[in-house]
Order: C-alpha cells, then structure tokens, then sequence
C-alpha cells in the first residue's frame, strides 16, 4: 500500500507537468497569433495613414489597444496558471488587476460614441448592435468585479498604502484563481471582438478594392 500511494504520487505528479506543459504549448501559438494580429492591424493602419485615409481611426485605434490588452491578459493569466510559487501568482494576479481595471475603463471609451458615430458614417451600420451589446457586456464585467479590482490596484498593486501590515493582509487576500477566471472572460468577449473586427476589416478592403477598379 505504502509503495501503490508512491506511485500514485508519480503519476499524479507525471499528469500534472504534462498538463502544464500542454498549457504553455496552447499559450505559445496563442501569442504567436496575437502577434500576428498586432502586426497585421498595425501595417493596415499605417497603410491607412500613408494614403491619407483617417475615417477609420477610432476603429483601428479599438483593434490595436484590444490586441495588445488582449495578449498582455494571457501572458499574465499563463503565469498564474503555471506558477507553482503563491508569492509568484498573487504578483501576476496583482499586475493583471491593474491591466484589467484599465481596460475595462478604456473599452468603454473605444466601443463608445466616437466609433458608433465612425460606423454610421461610413455606412458600416449594420455592425452597430453588435458593438453596442460588446459594449453592454463589457461594462457588466466591469460592474461585477470593480470594487475588487479597485481595491488591489489603491491598495497593494501599487503599495500606495504606507501601512506594511495593512499590505501585507490585503495582498495575501487577493484571490488568483478570481482574478484568473476574470482575465478568462474579458479575453473570451475580446476574442468576440476580434471576430467582428475582422469581418469589418474585410468589408474595408473589398470596398477599397472596388473603390480602386472604379477609378481605373
């Protein structure tokens, strides 16, 4: 029995790493796709710019900052996944709240009139509900959890309290598996996004294509 519990141990142990290994191999090609959103979004924009065309900003401004915010998440929701260390996850839980607060507070602005007004002009109406409901739900996650990412960004993300007792016990209260599940949902609603900016993407460039044929 003693030497079955051993062994028992092993594969428990031998199940884990080969989990954990599977998590950085799926966060790997992850963030080998961001970064190739990020660069992609980023060479369309400029491209944009160089031929004069700013009707678009507000949009590509949007699909620019939520690919970044987006990688910035799951970089820091891997490390408290795969960190073995409780020091380890409550620092990463510590920064992803302050990254997640403030885009919560950001995606408001983006999602908001000024890219509402974007679309309506340039007669891309028909992607406004969907915007509009991105929006709604962001701002549910940001209701839900706003006091608590508040509270570990005044108090402890940034040791702005004086009082090390007071740091200490708010710092090992934070919870990482919560902060965890939170940088799960605000990616999952970005991949959402992300799907809907790239269908408008490729309205964009059918329409310049179109646009480019006419002149000839």
């Amino acid at each position: 029995m003693f030497f079955r519990k051993k062994n028992d141990y092993k594969k428990q142990l031998e199940e884990l790493e080969k989990t954990k290994q599977q998590l950085r191999v799926a966060h790997n090609q992850s963030l080998e796709a961001s970064l190739e959103d990020i660069n992609s979004n980023r060479e369309f924009y400029e491209k944009m710019r160089n031929h004069g065309i700013r009707r678009f900003d507000n949009f590509l401004n949007l699909c620019l900052i939520s690919g970044v915010t987006t990688s910035d998440i799951s970089i820091l929701n891997a490390k408290i996944r795969l960190s073995d260390q409780r020091l380890e996850k409550l620092l990463f839980a510590r920064m992803l709240s302050i990254i997640i607060i403030e885009y919560l507070k950001d995606i408001n602005e983006l999602l908001g009139f000024k890219l509402i007004g974007e679309l309506n002009t340039n007669k891309y109406t028909q992607f406004v509900p969907i915007m509009k409901d991105l929006n709604s739900r962001f701002a549910n996650i940001r209701k839900e959890n706003e006091t608590l990412l508040t509270s570990i960004r005044n108090n402890i993300a940034a040791h702005k309290t004086k009082d090390a007792l007071n740091l200490i016990n708010h710092m090992f209260n934070v919870d990482p598996d919560k902060i965890s599940r939170i940088a799960i949902d605000i990616v999952q609603l970005n991949i959402e996004l992300t799907n809907q900016t790239t269908e408008i993407i490729y309205v964009m460039t059918a329409e310049g294509r179109e646009n480019e044929k006419n002149s000839r």
